[in-house]
């Protein structure tokens, strides 16, 4: 058994556990989750999406990452400011900005990448494939219950690189 006195039930021998006591446990996953992952993760995630997606609008990278406008402009700003970026008006409407990458931003991006995957690779690497497809099923029907009705979820999972 681990630190938090969990165990694998068989069919038979299943436990009674209290929907508080899983929504504890829901919690600390979430608490460790969030405390694991590098700092400026949604500078990453902006990066990780233009790799991936290739140049887009700010408006679109806004949709793209259910944000709102005034705290992607704020990221944006940061992630320009360290020439992980750029910022162009777009040639049809001057009124929108278009986003690529630098050279030094698709660097980052990679090496971003590259420790999340190592990083999950090592939390989920108490599971076997089958551990975690069920898992993954559960979640999802977890957001599908939890996100009805609610504005700030999106699928974002459909896209996984970011």
């Amino acid at each position: 058994m681990g630190r938090y006195n969990y165990k694998v039930p068989y069919k038979k021998e299943l436990i009674t556990i209290t929907d508080t006591e899983l929504m504890q446990r829901m919690r600390r996953c979430g608490h460790l989750l969030y405390h694991r992952y590098p700092t400026g993760m949604s500078q990453n995630r902006i990066l990780l999406i233009l790799k991936n997606e290739g140049a887009m609008k700010q408006r679109e990278l806004m949709e793209r990452m259910n944000i709102q406008a005034g705290s992607l402009s704020e990221i944006i700003a940061k992630v320009e400011a360290g020439g992980f970026i750029e910022r162009r008006r777009c040639e049809g409407d001057k009124r929108n900005f278009e986003l690529t990458l630098t050279d030094e931003g698709r660097d980052r991006a990679e090496v971003f990448e590259r420790e999340r995957n190592a990083m999950a690779a090592e939390l989920y690497s108490c599971l076997d494939d089958t551990q975690k497809q069920q898992l993954y099923d559960i979640l999802g029907m977890l957001l599908d219950k939890w996100c009805v009705g609610d504005t700030c979820c999106t699928k974002t999972e459909d896209k996984p690189n970011a």
